[in-house]
């Protein structure tokens, strides 16, 4: 799946755009690939407390990243939308590329507190 998120990210640089980051994810045999953006309007049950600790979605908190934009956070949560009685922690990433620079992009402190990493 790595190289299907360095492609992912490459075609997405091509075609003009540039979030911060690409990464893909996997959760009981379920794989997807996501990209940064703004916080999703629905956030799997699991993962409500957390973002409400870490500041509520969307907002920068002490970290100065903000909550749940993440593309770590965007396929976490499809993820556990799909699989209701999965938690966080069992979901598996890969490096998360930044389409900019084909840089991995190392997972920030809000995204190892959502997912247990």
């Amino acid at each position: 799946m790595s190289s299907r998120v360095e492609k992912t990210a490459s075609d997405i640089y091509a075609s003009g755009s540039a979030p911060s980051a690409v990464v893909g994810a996997e959760l009981n045999g379920q794989t997807v690939i996501g990209i940064s953006a703004d916080a999703p309007t629905e956030i799997a049950p699991k993962l409500q407390d957390v973002v409400e600790m870490l500041g509520g979605a969307g907002t920068r908190n002490i970290n100065k990243t903000s909550v749940a934009c993440c593309a770590e956070f965007h396929v976490g949560n499809e993820l556990l939308l799909k699989n209701p009685q999965a938690f966080s922690s069992q979901i598996n990433f890969t490096n998360a590329i930044r389409p900019r620079t084909g840089k991995v992009v190392q997972m920030c402190g809000n995204c190892k507190a959502t997912f247990g990493k």
